[in-house]
């Protein structure tokens, strides 16, 4: 990068702003993009970037697919063959190229994830991935709004 660079010749014109992040329902999604990041140590993770095929949003799936916590390793694992299986993918035992998950298309349901503390040390909640289906699954609701279904009894009862 040049040292004349300014703020004042910064060119926008290519650039697609971003999406929002889906709110809590169950979507029908796209994988646009699949890769490996590094993380800490000898920590790899994979990144899905999953896009709601009617346009509502996107929303990003990360998984410690090689952790030195077993157990987090574990979880990402489940996680990555119950996606790919949802998916369709032709080999979700072994899908060998990371460029065969993208294009993936599933149902996904998004839910509030636990609160977590930010890069300024403050408590914030975030929508995330709680489960893969495939999209002829009935899924416990459609609706975007709720990821509840009508039978479900969750109202407290004082004994």
């Amino acid at each position: 990068m040049s040292n004349d660079w300014n703020f004042g010749n910064l060119n926008l014109t290519d650039v697609k702003a971003g999406g929002s992040r889906l709110p809590e329902g169950v979507y029908h999604v796209q994988c646009t993009d699949a890769r490996l990041e590094d993380g800490v140590g000898s920590n790899k993770k994979l990144v899905l970037e999953l896009k709601a095929v009617d346009g509502s949003g996107d929303i990003r799936q990360i998984l410690n697919i090689k952790h030195t916590s077993d157990r987090a390793q574990e979880i990402a694992l489940r996680q990555l063959k119950t996606f790919l299986v949802a998916a369709g993918h032709p080999t979700p035992d072994s899908p060998k190229d990371i460029g065969t998950l993208k294009n993936l298309e599933c149902k996904i349901r998004v839910a509030m994830g636990n609160p977590w503390k930010n890069s300024e040390g403050k408590e914030v909640t975030s929508t995330e991935v709680k489960s893969f289906m495939p999209l002829d699954a009935a899924a416990p609701s459609d609706d975007k709004t709720s990821d509840k279904s009508d039978n479900i009894m969750d109202d407290d009862i004082p004994f």
